[in-house]
Formats: C-alpha cells, sequence, structure tokens
C-alpha cells in the first residue's frame, strides 16, 4: 500500500456484508501510478482460549487478505476515526 491512498467503505446505510463468520470491509486504493481498485478485508473479533492480557477478545481483531505491503501505519490509518489501534 506504499505510496497509495486508501479509504474504507460501507454499503448499505453502514452495515457491512458478513462471511463465514468474518465482517468484509471493501477497502478502495487510490495510487497516482495505477486506476482506483477496491479490496477485501476480513476481519473479525479475535477469541483466544487464554485469558490475555495484552491481547483481550473484546479488543482484538482478526484480519486477512491484507495486501502483502500493508504496513502499520496504514492499518492505523484504516482504522482513524472510528477505534484506537494500540499495536499492530
Amino acid at each position: 500500500m506504499a505510496g497509495s491512498k486508501l479509504s474504507g467503505s460501507k454499503k448499505g446505510g453502514g452495515r457491512l456484508d458478513e462471511i463465514g463468520g468474518y465482517k468484509v470491509l471493501p477497502v478502495r486504493f487510490d495510487s497516482s501510478n495505477t486506476e482506483s481498485a477496491t479490496h477485501f478485508i476480513y476481519f473479525k473479533q479475535h477469541n483466544n482460549n487464554r485469558d490475555e492480557i495484552l491481547m483481550p477478545s473484546s479488543r482484538t481483531l482478526f484480519m486477512y487478505n491484507l495486501p502483502a505491503d500493508t504496513s502499520e501505519r496504514d492499518i492505523k490509518r484504516l482504522f482513524q476515526g472510528l477505534a484506537r489501534v494500540a499495536r499492530v
């Protein structure tokens, strides 16, 4: 996502689609050297089997289908204004 501008988008009144227990977040990438494209990121609440102090289930997400060049900064920017990202 280096050199790209990204933005999450919700369709249909702010509700996200759900597939197999994962929420589907369409993310639009606008880059100066390519046309804009939509990529889909899947996420759900992280459920661990033990009580984790550093990763409590109520405050932790499991995400996949992130582009290979996704940085911590990109993830923080994606959630900017929605949630505080403490650690990636």
